[in-house]
């Protein structure tokens, strides 16, 4: 993932022009570091052709707040790919360029919620935004 030119040009051999094709992050930029990840996305982005659509998701810690952030220090202590939590407003940026999707970045169980029999959707720790390339 750190290195979106080889990735392009692998998926170039494999792709068509002719095929529908979308970009799907999920939650899969967490060991890329903040001053990168920006880099990367807009990298990926700018090689999909006009109309086609981009999902994103990343951990926060906007629903358990500090015990999110404790079960990130314990990963991070144990593991090789570190996690970074996000803020709201590092994920709505991610769209820049982009058209958001109704409703934009949000907590991924309220993006378009089916009505269920077994309560309300829950706000979590995990945030994402649709968009489409113009």
């Amino acid at each position: 993932m750190r290195d979106p030119v080889t990735l392009l040009r692998e998926a170039a051999g494999i792709l068509g022009d002719d095929e529908p094709i979308g970009l799907v992050l999920l939650g899969i930029l967490f060991p890329i570091p903040d001053d990168e990840v920006y880099d990367v996305v807009r990298a990926l982005v700018e090689a999909l052709p006009s109309g086609r659509h981009v999902i994103l998701t990343h951990a926060t810690n906007e629903a358990t707040g500090e015990a999110m952030e404790e079960a990130v220090r314990r990963w991070n202590a144990s593991s090789p790919a570190p996690i970074t939590l996000w803020a709201p407003a590092e994920i709505e940026r991610f769209p820049e360029g982009l058209e958001p999707v109704d409703p934009g970045p949000v907590s991924i169980p309220l993006w378009r919620p089916e009505p269920s029999e077994v309560g309300e959707p829950r706000f979590m720790d995990e945030s994402g935004v649709v968009a489409r390339t113009s």
